[in-house]
């Protein structure tokens, strides 16, 4: 080592076993060894004789004979460079509590940098009590073999860095030594700990708050906690903190320290830190949460089950485009993978992506259907590996396909005018919030009661569902947006688009007309956003929102042009997968069977007049569909067993047509279990049972996703726009486990949320003093709801107030009852 003349006097004492580099050299230099008197190291310097003699009284003299190095001037003066350093305190109070090793801390390179390693003794005790115990316990084993497998089982000791600060983070974390800490009488603070600290003081810019706050450890007596009760309290906070959609820097806040240690003083001690909770325990619940996913899934694979993949695509607070990927089996989705979109968005480029995600699940999940957005791109893609993968069902989201149902609606000439001013005249008022807004609500409230919501929507961008509620929202409040109107309008900067609330016959009306139209749309598509829907759900919307159509539509040009809406979509399905599903779906067979008996009677059957609407053309179908999608078993291993099987196929369909195939009562039908149905006919009916629970298996909607970047949204927040989406991610899969574990059902998915608003104007209290609390007692109750909860009370409102389509709907009714009766049964029965 070599240091400047400046540096001599300079003490070397240091908390690190470290050197400073050498600025300047000096004119000489002897390096010595621990024999002082060695002439052969002065002549090797070739310094004169009288420049020696001085090096050896120096030496004499020196009380401390531990040197590495003198140097000697030019005239001639030597003195002593370093000294091997003293032991420090803080050094000494370390090694009560490690022990050093004779190995270096080498760098990248190999080099040594000055530094040992070392292990802590509690730990290297406790290690030695387990190696002790396990002897113990097998020393009546004579296999020496066993005993060596759970000696190994053993971990090794931590090797750590004999610097300060790398001995003082080991025993914060230490629980071996915090145990011995915490039992010792009295408690305490260690000593060991505190003097250490005291280097890290609130001066030293270049410690952390964080290293500040867990170096300096007060009131250190603390119950003792197993390895095990620390691992679960992790565990249990991690869970708290994704619950509840906290930050991860919730678990360092004073108040939260104060909380836990009134519960269990000195417990805060023992929390992870931000980085640990949102890094290593995030981490490893990821895991967690992913091995219990695909135990859940094997077990319905194993049931005969497949899955699918549910894609969608979404932007977040960050303006970063993201895709999330779902995997759905038996009614039920989970989080599978999230990826960044990249500078490319093609149909070509989208394709590629999901034929990876494709190849790399096909086996381990069994996929068989594919469900992603309707936009342009996705629609390319579609079209793409439909002929890659010629096995698979490749569908959009029919959720999707009735909420831009709605949007067509609103843009009929007969509906656009006042559709536009309800929606501007909503969006004036609500935008004076401080001026004509408060005095709108006061009159809804004189005419209302003050219990009555006078909350007005403004429609959302794309989600052409809240229409509804925009327009209901004004229905209901009709008198007080009226008398708003005609007291106000002289006002000055009165807004213009509220001025149409005076006009009761061309607005109200209209208004009135174009909610009762739309509203069965809205319920429809809130209907199909359910993960127990399937292809026979798709057909049973087409089919019911034609018959309201036709029944409620005042006039021939207001029903022919939301029917050629309607037909548009369907013309562009695949007509003949939708009719067979809903042809082998339990609780809808009654339905289509009428429809076919009534089809052949008009039209025809198929061989003589081509009616595609028939039993024969069904059975075509039916068998074409079953070689495509490649549902021979392996018995079927030659072209005549795989005729034979089409022909079983073809015949057990036409019984279950006539109602006359042999089904086994052991289980009921359900709506979302209906696979389960099908899977338990498979022994006796095996052909038209793999056929059915391949069709009636796949879903068609990607609202999973909706629901996935919703709880995306709750982690990577405005305030937290710089958090990774992987790490968003992991927390939604976390959340996702916390909900299948503890029975939470939020989210699930499984349940109709009717959304809805009921339109109907609210009764008016009797005439009163306005501030008068009794006046709102004296409210009718014969519409108390503004929102209806209910399926059937809802269509059964469709036709409107004197209930003339109701009849009309009785079927549609009773299908959708059904199946919500049958959804609670399925749900208690698992």
């Amino acid at each position: 080592f070599f240091f400047s003349e400046a540096e001599d006097k300079m003490s070397f004492e240091s908390t690190e076993d470290q050197l400073d580099p050498l600025v300047e050299p000096p004119l000489g230099l002897m390096v010595l060894n621990t024999d002082h008197t060695n002439k052969e190291h002065h002549q090797s310097m070739s310094i004169s004789p009288a420049a020696a003699s001085q090096v050896d009284e120096l030496l004499n003299k020196d009380d401390d004979k531990d040197f590495s190095a003198v140097s000697v001037q030019g005239d001639g003066s030597a003195g002593i460079i370093k000294k091997k350093r003293k032991v420090s305190k803080k050094i000494n109070h370390l090694l009560d509590h490690f022990r050093k090793l004779d190995e270096q801390v080498r760098k990248a390179d190999g080099m040594a940098n000055g530094l040992y390693y070392c292990v802590c003794v509690y730990c290297d005790q406790n290690r030695n009590e387990r190696l002790e115990s396990i002897k113990q316990d097998n020393r009546y084993n004579s296999s020496q073999q066993k005993l060596t497998q759970e000696l190994s089982k053993v971990p090794e000791l931590n090797k750590i860095k004999f610097s300060t600060r790398s001995c003082v983070n080991h025993l914060k974390n230490c629980i071996y030594y915090i145990n011995k800490q915490g039992n010792n009488a009295g408690g305490g603070t260690p000593s060991t700990i505190n003097s250490v600290s005291s280097r890290f003081s609130s001066s030293d810019s270049k410690v952390s708050s964080r290293a500040r706050r867990s170096l300096d450890i007060q009131n250190f007596g603390l119950p003792t906690m197993s390895e095990e009760e620390i691992r679960v309290t992790e565990k249990i906070l991690l869970e708290l903190v994704i619950d509840a959609g906290l930050p991860f820097s919730f678990v360092e806040l004073p108040a939260f320290h104060r909380l836990i240690d009134s519960i269990r003083p000195g417990a805060s001690k023992l929390l992870p830190y931000r980085q640990k909770i949102s890094s290593q325990l995030l981490s490893t619940a990821a895991k967690e949460a992913s091995q219990n996913m695909n135990s859940r899934v094997k077990k319905y694979l194993k049931r005969g089950h497949f899955g699918g993949l549910l894609i969608d695509g979404y932007k977040n607070i960050s303006g970063l485009h993201i895709d999330s990927m779902m995997l759905s089996v038996n009614s039920t989705s989970f989080p599978l993978q999230v990826s960044t979109t990249g500078s490319e968005h093609h149909g070509v480029a989208v394709a590629k992506s999901i034929e990876v995600e494709i190849n790399k699940n096909m086996d381990k999940y069994h996929i068989r259907y594919i469900c992603t957005d309707d936009a342009g791109q996705c629609g390319r893609a579609r079209r793409i590996l439909a002929l890659r993968h010629p096995k698979l069902i490749f569908m959009r989201c029919y959720a999707h396909q009735v909420n831009l149902m709605v949007s067509a609606l609103i843009k009929l000439p007969d509906f656009k005018e006042v559709g536009n001013s309800a929606i501007a005249a909503a969006k004036a008022l609500k935008s004076s919030s401080s001026k004509f807004y408060p005095k709108m609500v006061n009159i809804a409230h004189r005419l209302y009661g003050r219990d009555k919501s006078c909350v007005l929507f403004v429609p959302a961008e794309t989600r052409w569902n809240s229409i509804q509620q925009c327009f209901a929202g004004l229905l209901r409040i009709q008198s007080a947006l009226m008398l708003f109107a005609h007291e106000f309008e002289s006002t000055t900067k009165f807004p213009a688009a509220c001025k149409k609330f005076k006009d009761e016959e061309a607005f109200w009306k209209k208004l009135a007309e174009a909610e009762l139209l739309i509203r069965p749309f809205c319920f429809a598509s809130y209907l199909m956003q359910r993960e127990c829907n399937t292809l026979a759900h798709v057909f049973l919307v087409y089919l019911n929102l034609t018959n309201f159509i036709t029944t409620s539509c005042r006039t021939t040009s207001q029903q022919d042009m939301v029917i050629k809406t309607i037909e548009d979509r369907w013309s562009s399905e695949e007509q003949p997968l939708f009719v067979l599903s809903f042809l082998l779906h339990p609780c809808f067979k009654k339905t289509v069977v009428s429809i076919i008996k009534n089809a052949e009677k008009v039209y025809g059957n198929w061989s003589r007049d081509r009616n595609s609407l028939s039993l024969a053309r069904l059975q075509q179908a039916a068998a074409f569909y079953f070689g495509k999608f490649d549902l021979f078993s392996e018995k079927d291993d030659d072209e005549t067993k795989q005729k034979s099987s089409l022909g079983y196929l073809k015949k057990h369909l036409r019984n279950w047509f006539n109602d006359e195939l042999d089904m086994s009562d052991d289980y009921m039908p359900a709506s979302e279990n209906v696979v389960d149905y099908w899977l338990a006919q498979s022994t006796e009916f095996p052909e038209i049972s793999r056929l059915a629970s391949f069709l009636l298996g796949a879903k068609v909607q990607s609202a999973s996703c909706e629901r996935y970047f919703k709880d995306y949204a709750r982690f990577h927040t405005k305030a937290r726009n710089r958090l990774h989406e992987q790490r968003s991610h992991n927390s939604v899969v976390v959340l996702h486990d916390i909900h299948s574990r503890y029975g939470i059902e939020k989210g699930s998915g499984n349940k109709t949320r009717n959304r809805t608003v009921n339109a109907n104007e609210y009764s008016r209290v009797d005439v009163g003093n306005d501030d008068d609390d009794s006046a709102v007692s004296r409210i009718s109750v014969d519409d108390d709801d503004n929102s209806s909860d209910g399926d059937g009370e809802l269509l059964g409102r469709v036709g409107g107030t004197d209930g003339e389509t109701a009849s009309e709907l009785d079927h549609y009714l009773w299908v959708l009852r059904s199946c919500e009766e049958q959804d609670s049964e399925g749900n208690n029965d698992s």
